[in-house]
């Protein structure tokens, strides 16, 4: 079944903060991209949280209760993690654990030229590519996981924060070298902001 969902919003560099943001009303209506589990299989998908593969194989072998299930964990992760991005609290990171112990990994040396690389005339050099698998509802949670825990461990979480939009309920993680990001998209936000300056200065300058 083709989800009637827009387009995620996946403008927050950082896939766990995406997660956050898998839920709102960027455009006026009230959105949870995770409603179903076909939902949170597509969604993972168009973040680049599992290959098309994956997830098409997924949506015709699992059924649709334990999609659902992963589904809802999902969301309760993800007001987990809303709640407690500055101090992740004990259940928190109990719940993370859980699945962090269930993840299976597939492991491989990749190269962009194979041909090019056993005839000895290698452009770049091989890489180590680790990806969970998936073969169940759980290893989405797994993946999640995986994502959320790194957030919490690997990067500055002051860098994780709100859209200066207003009324915006979306987050971003702030890439940028001076730390100044303020807004979740320029698309949505950073115009909104542009446009409310642009009539302000019409509306203040003299006739």
């Amino acid at each position: 079944m083709t989800s009637k969902l827009p387009p995620p919003v996946l403008t927050a560099d950082h896939a766990a903060v995406d997660l956050l943001n898998s839920v709102g009303a960027p455009w006026g209506a009230h959105l949870d991209w995770l409603e179903s589990g076909a939902d949170l299989v597509d969604w993972m998908a168009q973040a680049g949280l599992v290959s098309a593969p994956d997830a098409d194989r997924l949506k015709a072998s699992a059924s649709a209760a334990s999609l659902d299930a992963a589904a809802q964990e999902a969301r309760e992760l993800r007001e987990l993690l809303r709640g407690h991005l500055t101090s992740p609290s004990r259940q928190l990171i109990e719940r993370l654990n859980h699945w962090l112990e269930h993840v299976a990994y597939d492991t491989r040396i990749v190269h962009d030229d194979w041909p090019a690389y056993f005839q000895d005339q290698p452009t770049s050099t091989p890489r180590l590519q680790v990806s969970v698998r998936i073969e169940t509802a759980d290893d989405l949670l797994a993946v999640l996981a995986r994502s959320i825990a790194d957030l919490l461990c690997n990067t500055d979480r002051d860098r994780t924060r709100g859209c200066d939009g207003p009324s915006c309920t979306f987050w971003f993680h702030d890439i940028t070298k001076n730390n100044s990001r303020r807004w979740c998209s320029m698309a949505i936000c950073g115009n909104r902001a542009k446009a409310a300056a642009h009539r302000a200065r019409r509306k203040s300058d003299p006739d």
